[in-house]
């Protein structure tokens, strides 16, 4: 099967189930942080399962980045700068600073592995293979602009909390 052919089915097949995921959530807790139960199943400390949660992406894109034929162009170096960012934070900072003591139950962190490695499959194919491409004017667009503005306003104040 052509991969633009597997990519576009399974967003066809994500976008829906995200809706369903919403509106199941409107009913029911997700047994996460104060609201874990073992009737989610075997439970395992937040910190670690966090980790174990997040850390797929970090692994899945270095992958995709490193054998894709764009690594040395630069609007998908700097897509994949901020993407790493993000997840970076995400697995390895995150965890240590999480306060609670809840435990994470380990159907959790499965639904939250299925998600990302999904999820990051998008992003780091449509990046680095499937998009039409990016020239390095496309910086300077509205669209690219307004999106770093968004990206920046979301994670500087992140940074700056945790270093203070």
């Amino acid at each position: 099967m052509d991969e633009l052919v597997f990519f576009n089915r399974l967003i066809i097949i994500m976008v829906p189930l995200a809706a369903i995921v919403f509106i199941v959530l409107l009913r029911i807790t997700a047994g996460y942080g104060q609201h874990a139960t073992k009737r989610w199943g075997p439970m395992i400390n937040d910190k670690p399962g966090w980790f174990i949660m997040e850390i797929p992406t970090v692994i899945i894109y270095l992958i995709l980045f490193m054998n894709s034929g764009l690594k040395t162009q630069l609007v998908p170096v700097l897509f994949s700068i901020f993407f790493m960012m993000h997840y970076v934070y995400r697995s390895f900072v995150f965890p240590l600073l999480i306060r609670g003591k809840q435990p994470m139950p380990v159907s959790i962190i499965f639904m939250g592995i299925v998600f990302n490695s999904i999820n990051t499959y998008l992003q780091a194919r449509w990046i680095m293979t499937l998009s039409p491409g990016y020239e390095p004017n496309w910086m300077l667009t509205p669209v690219f602009i307004i999106g770093i503005i968004f990206f920046s306003s979301g994670s500087l104040p992140i940074c700056i909390l945790t270093i203070s």
